[in-house]
């Protein structure tokens, strides 16, 4: 019998193909996992523990608290003939890869929502006042911040480990500063229009 690499509450990330997605354990047999996917509309998944353990890495644990982020269906897809290995990965393949990149970007936009609500109660509109105090320059100046860090990481070939900000980190964030100043120029433009 082999053993299983990953635990209960470890964070994946995993490979199919071209696709890397990441995962949180919820549940293990002998020779299964149950993952559900980190972002979006979290999709439970049943796959051999040989296939996860070839193609996933390792990110983070949490430490066993899987079971709320998910809750009871987890537990009825162990014992469920439909939660199948044999089931899942036939519908896994029947998706298009343009499927799996729309399906992405889904999950990372949804992310990016909810990484925005959390900083946004944490730090208030800073970066909107900011930018009605200063101009669209600040938007610039917070952007070309954090290219200057996507720069140093990937010229540096680190992987930031060192800091609290990894490479991910650095580009969601950026993507973020991008969706906020969409937002920022819609509002201007809401304002002008207000006021003719």
């Amino acid at each position: 019998m082999k053993e299983n690499k990953f635990n209960v509450g470890d964070v994946i990330v995993f490979r199919e193909g071209n696709v890397v997605s990441d995962y949180i354990i919820i549940a293990r047999t002998v020779d299964h996992y149950v993952l559900v996917s980190k972002f979006g509309d979290h999709i439970i998944r049943v796959l051999s523990n040989k296939i996860i353990n070839k193609n996933a890495v390792l990110v983070n644990t949490m430490e066993n608290k899987s079971e709320e982020l998910v809750g009871t269906p987890a537990k009825a897809c162990i014992s469920s003939e439909d939660c199948s290995s044999t089931h899942e990965t036939a519908k896994a393949s029947a998706e298009t890869y343009n499927d799996k990149l729309v399906r992405e970007h889904k999950e990372l936009t949804t992310y990016l929502s909810s990484l925005y609500e959390l900083k946004n109660k944490k730090y208030g509109d800073s970066f909107g006042k900011s930018i009605r105090k200063r101009g669209f320059v600040s938007a610039i100046v917070r952007m070309e911040d954090k290219w200057n860090r996507l720069d140093n990481l990937v010229t540096m070939k680190e992987d930031g480990s060192d800091t609290d900000e990894s490479l991910q980190d650095t580009l969601l964030d950026l993507a973020n500063y991008c969706l906020m100043t969409v937002m920022e120029l819609n509002h201007a433009k809401e304002k002008s229009s207000c006021t003719k």
